[in-house]
C-alpha cells in the first residue's frame, strides 16, 4: 500500500473563540491598576475566561448585565458591531462599570466610530 500525502485544512486563525495570553492581561492590568471582575466574551463553559465571572453567545452580557466592577471585553470579530453597541448601551445604564476592551484597529469598520475616542493602553503589531 502506497503512502498518501494528508490533506490538512488550511490554517485560519481563529477569531471567535480566543484568549488574551495571560502575562499580556497581566502587564495591563496592574498599568490601570485594576481587577477584572467580568469576562464578557467567552466561550460557553468559559474556558478561556479570565475573570471570575463569565458571559458568552449562551448568556451574553446584555442579557446577564454585570452591575459593578470592571469587565473585559474581547468580542468575535464576527459580531464586532452588536457587541460594542451594545457595551456602550449597557455602561451608559450603570456607571459603576469599566472595561479593557481588546479591539482591531479597524478605522473603516461600521463600529469604529463608537471607539475612536477611547484611551488607547497598547497596541499591538498588524497580524499578531
Amino acid at each position: 500500500m502506497e503512502d498518501r500525502p494528508i490533506k490538512r485544512k488550511p490554517f485560519t486563525a481563529d477569531t471567535d473563540d480566543r484568549m488574551v495570553r495571560p502575562e499580556i492581561l497581566t502587564e495591563i492590568t496592574q498599568k490601570l491598576q485594576i481587577q477584572l471582575d467580568w469576562d464578557l466574551c467567552c466561550d460557553p463553559e468559559g474556558h478561556n475566561s479570565q475573570a471570575a465571572n463569565f458571559c458568552s453567545k449562551n448568556e451574553p452580557f446584555w442579557q446577564k448585565k454585570p452591575t459593578a466592577g470592571w469587565c473585559q471585553l474581547n468580542p468575535p470579530y464576527s459580531n464586532m458591531k452588536k457587541i460594542v453597541r451594545s457595551w456602550q448601551q449597557l455602561k451608559a445604564e450603570n456607571d459603576q462599570l469599566g472595561a479593557l476592551l481588546w479591539l482591531p484597529k479597524w478605522e473603516q469598520a461600521g463600529w469604529w466610530h463608537r471607539v475612536a475616542n477611547l484611551p488607547v493602553v497598547k497596541e499591538f503589531p498588524k497580524g499578531t
